[in-house]
């Protein structure tokens, strides 16, 4: 049976039922009750009225040109998805801190229980660590991708691996290794070492990775850190 007629007075009941639920928000036992209908008949209006072409949904943020953005670049085939994340200062350390709150909230929306994560040291691999909340304990082990860096505590895989299990309620394993080797041998050594074959094996497995891709142009970098260049080296 169709609810909605041609008749002036129909269609205002209609009108008023649309624009209390779709605008301003009620549920349809409150229109109902308002209106002295029956909540079934709210909701028949409601879905009559989709059917039929009244209601348009149009979605209008500060955000649509970012969200066309990243919509072209998935395009390009060469990434599966991306996030474009608005700059809101020319700071440094406050870029960063943004860029970080954008992949800690498609982190947190991504891993499921059971999962693997295989994580990378860097600054800004930090700031998603600094970033993440997480509504609940997510069950994942967290593993490194990499071997640490002395002196870099803050930005050291082994303590970002801990500090994001942490936030996540998982457990993290820790892969006590240099991340550089002075020569071939002693790398191989130390792949060969029990402890460092466990880890590196589970980060092979893992199901996500977080990794942060560097600069070798900015001043500060942890890539920039680890390998200073000349200002020439860095313009070629």
């Amino acid at each position: 049976m169709n609810e909605i007629g041609d008749d002036f007075t129909t269609m205002r009941q209609v009108h008023a039922v649309l624009v209390r639920h779709f605008i301003e928000g009620r549920k349809q036992a409150e229109i109902a009750e308002e209106m002295n209908l029956s909540t079934s008949k709210v909701n028949r209006i409601i879905a009559q009225a989709r059917r039929s072409g009244m209601v348009k949904i149009s979605i209008e943020t500060p955000f649509q040109r970012l969200m066309e953005l990243e919509r072209q670049l998935a395009a390009t085939g060469l990434v599966a998805g991306a996030i474009v994340s608005p700059t809101v200062s020319d700071n440094d350390g406050t870029r960063l801190a943004q860029v970080g709150q954008a992949a800690a909230a498609h982190l947190a929306e991504t891993l499921r229980d059971g999962d693997i994560l295989g994580i990378s040291g860097g600054k800004a691999v930090a700031a998603v660590v600094d970033a993440l909340v997480v509504e609940r304990p997510i069950d994942v082990k967290v593993v490194p991708l990499t071997g640490g860096v002395q002196g870099k505590f803050h930005t050291d895989v082994n303590n970002l691996a801990s500090r994001m299990a942490e936030r996540l309620g998982g457990r993290s394993l820790q892969l006590h290794a240099p991340l550089f080797a002075e020569r071939a041998e002693q790398r191989e050594m130390l792949m060969n070492l029990g402890a460092v074959k466990e880890v590196m094996d589970l980060a092979r497995r893992a199901t996500a990775c977080l990794v942060g891709i560097g600069s070798i142009t900015t001043p500060g970098s942890s890539y920039f850190d680890l390998h200073p260049l000349s200002a020439p080296d860095r313009a070629m």
